[in-house]
């Protein structure tokens, strides 16, 4: 965030310990100070009383970060803080600028490895260095079908002081398909104003691109698998944005959708039975987490993740959570 102190607390020597809380994690590059009158915040008693002039000095000759990607949302200090606003009381911007901006996702340990190669293909250094120092997390609850519940606690324990976005799989099986939770998801999201991404395809798996799965399974030591990454990557773009992933593909019965079973009509029966198999449940993180895939998360490259997405979703995302930043 970038944050502005308004006179009238510069000069109150009761809020100079919340300004002095929020300007900690400015130094630790979570947020940036935003100096719009710079003679009148360096004369005011508040820098001369609590040692800021270093942190000052800084702040002004980084004002080139006003251009960068995060750091857009600006919050300003004031004894007039606005509940409906982003004018924030001291004790209350302290809070939120303590606050760490959550992502919130179905599984903060696969979703996260693999928001992690995303960002680093995709967000500002910027952005990179405030997750390194803490200023951007990754949360989710107890399993599937939580995330809806989860944006509800977090709303309902922190109020306004809330600072999330949400990431949550559609669980497409075919082309415009969403999940009874997806919905939900996105539903809590509006009614508490927090930004929300649905992906269009399936799951996060199925953005992986095929750079990177074609590295993997060219280890020496996974020879079993590559007959079935050849058939993954026969498919048609638009069943590989739906195929699952984790669990496989499965025979149509009576209750799947006609247009699930027209979407996989068109598979060689070699290649379906392959494809019944599945990837592994922690697909994303043997990909991105494990020690020894320093290779395959060089083949994760901007252009490779544009490739596979295709909609500019992962753009998007990014974008997202840059802004909440």
């Amino acid at each position: 965030m970038r944050v502005v102190f308004g006179v009238d607390v510069l000069a109150d020597g009761s809020a100079w310990v919340d300004l002095s809380g929020i300007l900690a994690k400015v130094a630790d590059g979570w947020h940036f100070w935003q100096i719009d009158d710079i003679a009148a915040t360096e004369a005011s008693e508040f820098v001369a009383a609590m040692g800021e002039r270093k942190l000052l000095e800084e702040s002004v000759r980084a004002g080139a970060w006003s251009a960068a990607r995060p750091h857009r949302r600006l919050i300003s200090v004031t004894r007039q803080g606005s509940p409906l606003g982003e004018s924030w009381e001291p004790r209350e911007a302290r809070r939120l600028a303590e606050t760490p901006l959550a992502v919130l996702v179905e599984n903060r340990f696969s979703d996260g490895a693999f928001l992690d190669a995303v960002l680093a293909a995709f967000s500002a250094p910027e952005t990179l260095r405030i997750k390194a120092s803490g200023g951007l997390v990754y949360d989710s609850g107890g399993g599937v079908g939580e995330l809806p519940k989860l944006v509800e606690d977090k709303a309902g324990k922190l109020g306004r002081r809330l600072r999330a976005v949400v990431v949550c799989d559609s669980d497409a099986r075919f082309p415009g398909d969403f999940s009874k939770e997806a919905r939900d998801t996105q539903a809590r999201c509006s009614a508490h104003g927090v930004p929300c991404q649905i992906l269009s395809k399936r799951a996060s798996e199925n953005y992986i691109p095929d750079e990177v799965v074609q590295d993997w399974s060219s280890s020496p030591d996974l020879t079993s698998v590559r007959g079935k990454v050849e058939a993954l990557l026969r498919l048609t773009p638009t069943q590989r944005d739906h195929f699952p992933m984790k669990k496989g593909l499965r025979d149509p019965g009576l209750d799947t959708p006609q247009e699930e079973q027209t979407l996989w009509s068109g598979v060689p029966q070699p290649d379906f039975e392959l494809l019944k198999q599945g990837f592994q449940k922690n697909f994303v993180l043997i990909l991105f987490a494990d020690i020894d895939s320093r290779r395959v998360r060089a083949a994760a490259t901007y252009e490779a993740f544009c490739r596979r997405d295709g909609l500019g979703e992962l753009d998007g995302i990014v974008e997202m959570i840059e802004s909440a930043l």
